[in-house]
């Protein structure tokens, strides 16, 4: 994988030209990377990866089964699926966090993106609080230096969790640009 892929998104399908058009709408948020198929994918992806961008007509195999071998191999990413119509069934039972349709207007993929992204700075921060409060459980770890640790660690959770509730995520999963309503929903 490119450099430019490392901490931020991976689009996988479509023609050339969209994963072209798609890159560039997320050249100015993230770094970015597009590769035409599931193959491709899994032969680069790595820890930077954080979201998937994923057309739904992979030539190699079905866009949930790559996001499912994504995570089998234990990758912690968030998924958007590109589709031309709405996919059948649960889109979060396929293993997607968000769908959008194609053609997609840039500031929706951008704004779709961001959430993810968003959603990832979640994941990790509360990660990062039950380690640190784990590592240092007990009285004989109480001190001045874990329960300052451990306040920013909680005071990064917190900034995490007031980004992701600016996302509606019944709008999101409807395909709609109100998913990022100003004071969330």
């Amino acid at each position: 994988m490119s450099e430019s892929a490392r901490g931020g998104v991976l689009v996988v399908g479509g023609s050339e030209s969209e994963r072209e058009r798609w890159q560039m709408a997320l050249v100015d948020l993230v770094s970015t990377d597009a590769v035409a198929d599931g193959t491709e994918a899994l032969a680069c992806i790595d820890d930077g990866v954080e979201v998937l961008v994923v057309h739904r007509g992979l030539a190699d195999q079905a866009a949930s089964e790559l996001v499912a071998t994504v995570r089998d191999r234990e990758f912690t990413v968030r998924a958007a699926l590109l589709s031309p119509e709405r996919p059948e069934g649960d889109v979060v039972a396929q293993g997607f966090d968000a769908w959008l349709q194609t053609p997609v207007e840039a500031d929706l993929l951008v704004r779709t993106v961001e959430g993810l992204l968003a959603c990832r700075r979640y994941d990790r921060a509360v990660g990062d609080l039950y380690e640190l409060a784990s590592e240092h459980a007990g009285p004989e770890a109480d001190t001045l230096a874990v329960r300052e640790r451990i306040h920013e660690a909680r005071a990064e959770a917190d900034a995490a969790l007031a980004a992701v509730e600016t996302i509606d995520r019944e709008a999101l999963l409807a395909n709609s640009p109100a998913a990022f309503s100003e004071g969330g929903q």
